[in-house]
């Protein structure tokens, strides 16, 4: 049974109907002020990569990453938002844990898995995600990562 056959079961006295695809189309058009929150949240995450990326070294604990990218997503405009990550030896794999999870010290030639997820003007949500890498890649994450990430532009 679908979701409007449900309402219909449970509320008889109303005619439900599934109008997803209609919202969906609303939902597709953005106007110009929208397509700037999300160029500018898409900025603010590049930007927090970046110090991100700058500020990860061995002897921190993953939850000191997690701490300076909060912190750093504070100062660029993030109104919240979350952040996951962990490190792991090159044979391991880092996932996006929370912070119970991010006690780890980090050490070299660790890899360092980051995800964050912020919403900055009009809460527009932007999610970012990727790994880095303390020393040169082992030949096995090579072979893995060898097409990098693209990065798409709004029109």
């Amino acid at each position: 049974m679908n979701l409007d056959g449900a309402l219909n079961a449970f509320f008889p006295i109303f005619k439900w109907s599934d109008a997803t695809s209609l919202i969906d189309a609303i939902k597709a058009i953005k106007s110009e002020d929208e397509l700037e929150f999300i160029r500018k949240t898409a900025e603010m995450q590049d930007r927090l990569v970046d110090e991100v990326r700058g500020f990860i070294r061995p002897g921190l604990r993953d939850f000191e990453v997690m701490a300076f990218a909060q912190y750093k997503a504070n100062l660029f405009g993030s109104e919240q938002g979350y952040f996951l990550g962990t490190s792991a030896s090159q044979d391991g794999a880092p996932l996006p844990l929370r912070r119970p999870y991010q006690g780890r010290l980090i050490q070299e030639g660790d890899i360092f898995f980051f995800q964050a997820e912020n919403p900055a003007q009009a809460e527009c949500l932007h999610t970012l995600a990727g790994y880095s890498c303390l020393v040169r890649p082992s030949k096995r994450l090579s072979i893995c990562s060898r097409q990098p990430l693209q990065r798409k532009s709004l029109p």
